[in-house]
């Protein structure tokens, strides 16, 4: 047990935004807005630190700083490459940051903000970084692979939640109390309720939250 929290702490140390990264300049922001038209939103986020919140205007939009530790040729380039990309797929809209490289180098970090339309269905998959989520009401599927989730949602509006972690921590809190884990390798938790969204937070290594208040 205490060799796979060793090997948690080394894999986040090595692979979240810390918080230093408050500290580094905004060298380049991708901002963009669009009406989609569709019953869902399908976000391939690449690694930073993202929140989701709803829109209050009924489009979706994304704002997103790049930030370099280092100011230099290699960073800025970089930065310089990156772009969004959006479009509908059948009757779902693809989100997806362009032109990120296989490794940030020169201390490149990713930072943003993405607004969802309210009752949309939301997809997000996500390699490795710190996602939160407050207050949507629709379905909402994350798929992370290493690091940090914390959802917050409205307890009314939401039907079922299921959360499964590979290797990690996980609390859901529902009506003010801890709901059980389940699971000896990996760990799940499960919950019905009484409302219409589907809730379900998969993540391979790392900490998960989902707070129904």
């Amino acid at each position: 047990m205490y060799q796979a929290q060793w090997m948690l702490m080394l894999t986040l140390s090595l692979a979240l935004p810390g918080a230093a990264d408050d500290a580094k300049p905004i060298v380049r922001t991708l901002d963009g807005s669009w009406t989609t038209g569709a019953r869902a939103v399908d976000l391939k986020l690449p690694p930073g630190d993202f929140t989701i919140d709803p829109a209050t205007d009924g489009r979706l939009s994304a704002t997103i700083d790049v930030l370099c530790k280092v100011r230099g040729r290699v960073c800025d380039e970089q930065a310089d490459r990156l772009s969004l990309e959006a479009k509908p797929r059948n009757d779902r809209f693809l989100l997806n940051v362009a032109g990120v490289p296989s490794k940030m180098r020169g201390g490149m970090a990713l930072r943003g903000r993405i607004r969802i339309p309210p009752g949309i269905q939301v997809a997000v998959d996500m390699g490795v970084g710190e996602l939160e989520v407050n207050s949507l009401e629709g379905d909402l599927d994350v798929n992370l692979g290493v690091g940090k989730v914390s959802v917050r949602m409205p307890e009314s509006a939401v039907r079922f939640v299921e959360m499964s972690i590979g290797v990690g921590d996980g609390e859901l809190v529902a009506a003010g109390h801890d709901v059980e884990s389940r699971g000896w390798l990996g760990k799940r938790v499960d919950w019905t309720g009484k409302g219409k969204s589907n809730v379900r937070v998969s993540l391979g290594v790392g900490e998960a939250r989902i707070a129904l208040e």
